[in-house]
């Protein structure tokens, strides 16, 4: 059996085994990898199966671990649950160790006592992510794989040419090429806009304004922003975030809190708080990841530094601000904290805050 084994990292490597077992739909033919997860539970990545054509080979591509037990399965019959099963051990040294001899131990206490990794986070194959799969594709191959792939290749441009211009797209003829900008602006805008005319790129941003935020963003006009901000602010935030002004970042940061919270950390600190100011009071609602005293501090030292951000998203009012606090998060700033920030204000938003203080005692 022809297999590929291609490190990517020190603890991490891409398994490629040829299958000669018969096409047909109904087998299923699954390539997988157990692990416990971090609770311990036995968990499968599942990995891809490219060039299931009659008559011929394909191809199973795994991402796995050293030491992961890796088990390629099929159907026995059509409209049977029944399975045939191979096993196999990924070796510290990157090679594949068939598991015959401990198919007993398989059968009578299942997987579990065969699962020798622990991933404390999900697993991530090939097929998750369109451009690994691209990038893997236009990688160098071993003769056997290679045409397998170019089988693949030649099924989608048939059958599914949405899914061959965006994982081949350096394979399109310019007669391929036109369809795609015809077609699928938002691929086009993707791979081809550097090949595209000024009336090109406007026309494939007219037929797909998400298109147009994510790659073109400069090429926007005004009125194109304002209605991405309302149907794409996620977008808008994910991969325009840094282009946006202050009243577009509040309006998309309304839009969509969870996206806007989740990339916080990767702005600036002025446009972090600007987008804490906003989302913070969501958080509780979407379970954010960030724990609750973490969250706390990180507010609070943001007030100290940004006041004006959080007073203006608070109506220019210290007691709005102090008391939307408490009711979204429960936060009431600790005395010592508070004379800390007091000290550091600025004179004139210090007084209105003493001030509000006093009426409060």
């Amino acid at each position: 059996m022809n297999h590929h084994i291609t490190p990517l990292t020190p603890t991490s490597a891409r398994l490629v085994m040829e299958s000669a077992e018969p096409y047909m739909a109904w087998k299923q033919l699954t390539i997988i990898r157990l692990y416990f997860s971090a609770s311990g539970t036995a968990v499968p990545g599942i990995g891809t199966v490219l060039g299931r054509d009659p008559g011929q080979t394909s191809a199973m591509i795994l991402d796995v671990r050293q030491r992961d037990l890796v088990i390629v399965y099929s159907r026995v019959r059509k409209g049977c649950q029944d399975c045939t099963y191979s096993y196999y051990r990924v070796t510290d040294d990157w090679t594949l160790q068939p598991l015959e001899p401990e198919v007993p131990l398989l059968k009578s206490k299942g997987f579990e006592p065969l699962i020798e990794v622990t991933d404390p986070l999900p697993d991530r194959q090939l097929d998750s992510c369109s451009e690994t799969l691209r990038d893997f594709l236009a990688e160098s191959h071993p003769t056997w794989l290679k045409s397998i792939l170019m089988r693949q290749l030649e099924h989608w441009r048939q059958f599914k040419p949405e899914q061959f211009f965006r994982l081949a797209p350096s394979c399109m003829t310019d007669r391929e090429f036109v369809a795609c900008f015809l077609n699928y602006p938002l691929l086009t805008l993707a791979n081809f806009k550097a090949r595209l005319t000024r009336v090109q790129l406007r026309s494939c941003i007219r037929r797909s304004l998400v298109g147009g935020v994510i790659h073109a963003f400069d090429e926007l006009t005004p009125a194109q922003i304002k209605k991405a901000e309302a149907r794409h602010p996620a977008e808008m935030i994910q991969f325009a975030g840094d282009r946006l002004t202050d009243a577009q970042l509040r309006r998309v940061t309304e839009e969509a809190p969870w996206t806007a919270f989740c990339c916080r950390a990767a702005m600036s600190p002025a446009r972090r708080a600007l987008v804490l100011s906003v989302s913070y009071r969501f958080a509780p609602l979407l379970n954010h990841a960030t724990p609750k005293p973490q969250l706390e501090e990180e507010i609070i030292l943001s007030i100290t530094r940004f006041p004006e951000l959080w007073l203006y998203q608070h109506g220019n009012e210290w007691g709005t601000l102090i008391l939307a606090l408490r009711l979204h998060l429960a936060l009431t700033v600790p005395p010592a904290r508070l004379l800390q920030m007091l000290l550091e204000l600025p004179e004139t938003l210090r007084q209105p805050l003493v001030r509000y203080l006093a009426h409060e005692i």
